[in-house]
Order: structure tokens, then C-alpha cells, then sequence
């Protein structure tokens, strides 16, 4: 098991990050710890498939362009199972990683064995 840590600074990153880790959260069942600008979040030890990455961001932007845009994780989540036939095992911390790389938010993927 992997442990996922970002920390932002700015709003719009922030939401976009929040997005990410909301949705697998909430896909994979594992517990969102957020405060302060920190999101951390247990992942696989994979990162998981790309395929259902890439289609999955096609559909809702990588951006989250302010907070009060933030989509629905609940109807993301049913997107995922619905439309894209994905499973939890199928969710490793590349979905998390994508968005975050996107918006130039540093993060730690830390093996969970060290914690």
C-alpha cells in the first residue's frame, strides 16, 4: 500500500487536486485525510490503468477551473463504474498523480511500510 501526500498553496490547483483525490476516495472506498492545504490519501501499489485514466479526464476536465465548479464526485464516481466499467483494483495513485502533474502540484508517493 502507497500513501499519496500533496500540500498546495493556491486555490485553483487546490480544487483540482481536491477533485482528484475526492473521486478515488470515494471509487476506492480508502479514506481522504484533508487539512490545511494537505490531502493525503492510501493508494495501490500500481498506478493503476491509463487507459481509464485518459477516457475518464476526457469526460471531466483535469482543470477544475474555481470551487464552485467542482464536479459532483458521486456522479464522477458513477461515470467511472457506469460508462467506463472500471473497478477499484482497476484505480491505482496514476489517477491522483495525472492531475496533479497537471497543475504543478508537488506531491509525495511514500511506500507505507515506512510510515
Amino acid at each position: 500500500m502507497y500513501v499519496i501526500a500533496a500540500r498546495t498553496d493556491k486555490d485553483l490547483p487546490d480544487a483540482s487536486a481536491e477533485f482528484a483525490f475526492r473521486v478515488y476516495s470515494e471509487f476506492t472506498g480508502k479514506k481522504l485525510w484533508s487539512n490545511n492545504h494537505t490531502l493525503i490519501c492510501k493508494t495501490l501499489e500500481k498506478e493503476g490503468n491509463a487507459d481509464i485514466v485518459r477516457k475518464f479526464f476526457q469526460k471531466y476536465p483535469q482543470y477544475v477551473e474555481n470551487y464552485s465548479r467542482i464536479p459532483n464526485e458521486k456522479e464522477a464516481v458513477q461515470y467511472l463504474k457506469e460508462n467506463l466499467k472500471a473497478k477499484p483494483s482497476d484505480m491505482g495513485y496514476g489517477f491522483i498523480t495525472y492531475v496533479l502533474k497537471g497543475v504543478n502540484v508537488p506531491y509525495d508517493l511514500i511506500d507505507s511500510e515506512y510510515l
